[in-house]
């Protein structure tokens, strides 16, 4: 079982939760009220997918496990699942219904849930059927041991954000940006403190009001002075959604370090460093999984009038995202802020991103929207970067 289709799995049953939730379906709502959105989370630990009840403001962590795996996987995600309620208020967990052994594993997990003190903690236990799962059948997940109570203390720490989007949010930052930014979260390494704001962010913020930055094109960036507090996150947010630093404080982690060794070998324009960022955008980043919520409301749309031109596409996507449950509506988001330039609808520039990381196929004249369709992604590329298996 690889990471890739681990997540894709993990996606699947996080989508028939938040969607028997929403639905009030038996016993599957728990204590969660119906307005209740996927939500995105930075921080340690990560679960494989968060739900956030809006009604009632708590967070619902869920931990995945891939199938034919041995019992000791299976106990270690049940030992993950309680972690994440040092964070979260509730958490789930969702195992095979048997192990690699053929060991009833679903129920064990079942009876220390119900038969012991175990009973008393707020999480919640699925399994599945792996053959209806892959195949994204509704009843393929089922419900062995659910939340009664409402829990009544609090999360021990918040050490981590909530994100109205589950997917890496993504802006104008181009690939000799990102190999900037590498470069000096390593150069400053050493220094004690939060280092994006000390050092990293002073120094890259000269380099862009002095035109020593690049986009894509490889042309240097031309950026308003006046602006500094509008862009700060800008840069910062998708490195610390990637995993290339800590958060924190801006230092590298072991990912970020593979990507900057691509960089310093290869050069941040190679095929190798932008091989290593899709897919990091790709797992890491979730937008794999946007991506096939793209193609679903692609595939379902009823409305032609939103495969006639990109603008359209993108607000009747929102809609599509919001209605789902897939991202919260208003009042929580906030649209229109001068810091991303007004513009109304939570997907904006990740198709430009897609484009730049060769994962779309265009249409007449290069452009990437095909009247009448939506967007193509090149299941070449995807493939090609989903079967590589990098070692850290």
């Amino acid at each position: 079982m690889t990471a890739q289709s681990h997540d894709q799995l993990g996606y699947s049953s996080g989508q028939q939760i938040l969607s028997g939730i929403r639905n009030e379906k038996d016993r599957w709502k728990q204590i969660f009220s119906p307005n209740s959105t996927r939500i995105g989370w930075t921080g340690w630990p990560q679960p494989d997918y968060v739900i956030k009840d809006h009604d009632k403001d708590v967070t619902y962590a869920i931990e995945f496990k891939p199938p034919n795996k041995d019992k000791r996987e299976y106990m270690t995600g049940l030992g993950q699942s309680l972690g994440y309620l040092s964070a979260h208020n509730y958490s789930c967990l969702v195992v095979p219904e048997k192990s690699n052994d053929n060991y009833l594993i679903g129920q064990f997990i079942k009876n220390l849930l119900e038969k012991t003190e175990l009973n008393n903690i707020q999480m919640s236990l699925f399994s599945y059927d792996e053959k209806k799962l892959e195949n994204n059948e509704q009843d393929s997940l089922k419900l062995l041991h659910s939340i009664e109570r409402e829990r009544v203390d609090k999360p021990l720490t918040q050490k981590g954000n909530t994100e109205p989007i589950f997917w890496c949010w993504w802006r104008d930052n181009s690939n000799f940006e990102i190999f900037e930014l590498l470069k000096l979260s390593d150069q400053y390494n050493k220094h004690s403190g939060d280092i994006y704001t000390d050092y990293i962010w002073p120094k890259f913020w000269e380099m862009l009001i002095n035109e020593k930055s690049k986009t894509w094109e490889g042309k240097y960036r031309i950026i308003k002075k006046s602006s500094e507090t509008q862009h700060k996150q800008n840069w910062k947010i998708p490195l610390n959604q990637l995993g290339l630093w800590n958060p924190s404080n801006g230092r590298l982690t072991l990912l970020g370090h593979k990507l900057l060794s691509f960089g310093k070998v290869y050069g941040c324009e190679s095929s190798e460093f932008i091989f290593y960022l899709r897919f990091l955008v790709l797992n890491q980043g979730k937008h794999l999984q946007l991506i096939h919520e793209i193609e679903r409301f692609q595939n379902e749309s009823q409305n032609k009038k939103s495969l006639l031109n990109a603008k359209i596409f993108v607000k009747d996507f929102d809609k599509y995202l919001i209605n789902n449950g897939i991202v919260p509506p208003p009042p929580e988001r906030k649209p229109g802020r001068k810091t991303t330039g007004g513009k109304m609808t939570y997907v904006r520039d990740e198709f430009k991103l897609w484009n730049k990381l060769g994962l779309l196929k265009t249409y007449k004249n290069k452009r990437i929207f095909h009247p009448g369709i939506g967007y193509k992604f090149s299941i070449t590329v995807l493939t090609e970067t989903l079967r590589k298996n990098f070692s850290f």
